[in-house]
């Protein structure tokens, strides 16, 4: 018994399968190419990056999960460290350090909330936060960075006072 695959509307199926797959090679070819040519631009501008003294980060416009993910991958082989940020998929970027000017976690958490780094600043909310810790239980010295409202007695660590 023979299978008839032509619709009769559309011609042949089987051409037409032929035809999809031709023209899915050729896209999926596309954008090998495109990732490839992406790739190579990332290489040059994280080169670039490593030979600038001055510059310590660069921070790198928004880009697709893909992009990024290969930006990613080019900064861990050339011995940086990177981080992505952003809320939604459109807005997320990333930004990259030279090792020995990795961001510390306030950095970070002021790039998460999508502020800018501020170490002034930084450093005043620190000294702040910072209150002595008066009790004579209190493992942590002096100087407990934890204490909750200004008390002692409410210090955020687990030791006694």
């Amino acid at each position: 018994m023979a299978i008839d695959l032509r619709d009769g509307v559309n011609g042949d199926c089987l051409s037409s399968l032929a035809e999809q797959a031709a023209r899915l090679k050729k896209m999926q070819e596309h954008e090998k190419r495109q990732k490839v040519e992406f790739r190579k631009k990332m290489e040059k501008e994280v080169s670039d990056f490593i030979q600038e003294n001055s510059q310590t980060k660069k921070k790198f416009q928004p880009m697709s999960k893909i992009e990024r993910s290969i930006l990613h991958d080019v900064v861990e082989l050339a011995g940086l460290t990177s981080f992505s940020f952003g809320e939604d998929e459109e807005s997320r970027y990333v930004m990259i350090f030279k090792k020995e000017f990795a961001p510390c976690d306030e950095e970070l958490e002021s790039y998460r909330c999508g502020e800018e780094w501020d170490p002034v600043k930084a450093e005043e909310k620190r000294r702040l936060k910072v209150s002595a810790c008066t009790s004579p239980s209190c493992q942590w010295g002096s100087v407990c960075s934890d204490t909750l409202g200004g008390e002692p007695e409410r210090c955020g660590h687990s030791c006694t006072c």
